[in-house]
Formats: structure tokens, sequence, C-alpha cells
């Protein structure tokens, strides 16, 4: 290291023994927990994620909105249940389906790309066991 605090030369290592993980439900910011894990325990920490369930279904608002060509939509499902999400125009007609298909319960995100769409007012449904929700996005070219 140089007397600027920039190192010179190629990195061989880099080490990282502790990190912190915040888990918090955008619907409840009191509900959070921290994990502070080693590294060499990564799997811990996926199964820790994996095992945070919502306490209900949820669709959250996309982001952002309004938004140009992409935008992420997140939700949450209470157990593990076949999910469809699909996408209408105002005029209701179905212009994109993300995905229906059998998922594991906890929080997602879903991404959806509207390049080639025009801009305009969209509803984006989620259907997951007996719940279904509506909401509304604007996409503005």
């Amino acid at each position: 290291m140089d007397s600027l605090g920039v190192i010179s030369g190629v990195p061989t290592m880099v080490q990282i023994s502790y990190f912190t993980v915040a888990i918090s439900d955008s619907l409840s910011a009191s509900k959070t927990r921290e994990l502070s894990i080693g590294i060499e325990d990564t799997l811990y920490c996926e199964d820790v994620l994996k095992s945070y369930v919502p306490e209900d279904f949820t669709l959250l608002q996309n982001h952002p909105n309004p938004f140009n060509a992409n935008t992420v939509i997140k939700y949450g499902l209470l157990k593990d249940c076949r999910v469809t999400l699909e996408v209408y125009n105002i005029l209701g007609q179905r212009v994109a389906t993300l995905f229906d298909e059998k998922q594991e319960a906890g929080y997602k995100t879903a991404r959806w790309d509207a390049g080639s769409l025009s801009s305009g007012i969209y509803f984006y449904r989620l259907q997951a066991g007996g719940f279904v929700q509506t909401r509304r996005m604007v996409l503005l070219k």
C-alpha cells in the first residue's frame, strides 16, 4: 500500500469474516431481524431468509412508479402455492404473464420489462392460492 492508502499491484485475497444482514417486513418496520454470520455460513443465511415468511399474502406497489420500461414488483406468499402474476392494459387485455407456476412461501421479487409497450396505465394482478389482488402502475416513455 502506498502513502495514500491505494493498493498497488494486484490483490490476491479479500477476506471478510462477518457481516450483518437486516431483514425487515416492508409493511411493518417493527418486525426486523438482524443476523451476524460468518462467510462460511452462507447456506445458513439462505435458510434463514427462506424461513422468513410473511404473516399473510401481500402484493406491494411496483417500484419505481411511474416507470420507464422496467419496474420491480414485490410480493409475499404465506404458503407454498401456485402463483400467477399477469399484466393488463387499461382495456383489460392481458399484455404479459410474468409467471404461472408453483412457488415456495416467502418474499419474492419479479421484474417486468415493458419496453415494447406504449405509455399508459397498466394493472398487475397476483393470484396465489385463494388470494387475488390487483394494483395499478404507470408506464411513461
